[in-house]
């Protein structure tokens, strides 16, 4: 129970019960293969091992990004134009988020529970006047 309770306060109970019975009380745990162990040295490794696979998907794609779009969009000008309300400019290598994929992520995110979805009316009186709004 120490070493939950040093450090930092993000360590839960659901954690140390997990390393306990998942890592600890592993049957192929071997005490011998942790001589010597440093953190930071396993997750440089990870990383190095990490660079050496073949590019899949960014996580930006991933999370619904966009990457480097081309992007026609109509700018107004003070002339007449004859094909429409101004002319049109490419704009090139855009990253953008579609909406549905903003929305997607901020209602599968934990935090979503505590999202307030019941509408309300605010009331203000006039402290000069009195009147309501």
């Amino acid at each position: 129970m120490s070493w939950q309770l040093t450090g930092n306060d993000q360590k839960s109970s659901a954690e140390t019960t997990r390393l306990v019975h998942d890592v600890l009380l592993a049957n192929d745990l071997k005490l011998e293969d942790l001589s010597g162990f440093n953190a930071k040295t396993a997750i440089k490794k990870m990383d190095k091992s990490e660079a050496a696979l073949p590019h899949t998907v960014d996580a930006r794609e991933w999370d619904g990004w966009k990457m480097e779009v081309d992007v026609d969009i109509e700018v107004p000008s003070h002339e007449k134009c004859s094909e429409g309300n101004g002319r049109t400019f490419t704009v090139h290598g855009l990253t953008y988020r579609p909406l549905v994929s903003v929305i997607w992520a901020a209602f599968t995110d934990t935090i979503s529970k505590w999202f307030h979805f019941t509408p309300f009316r605010r009331i203000w009186k006039s402290p000069v006047t009195g009147r309501e709004q």
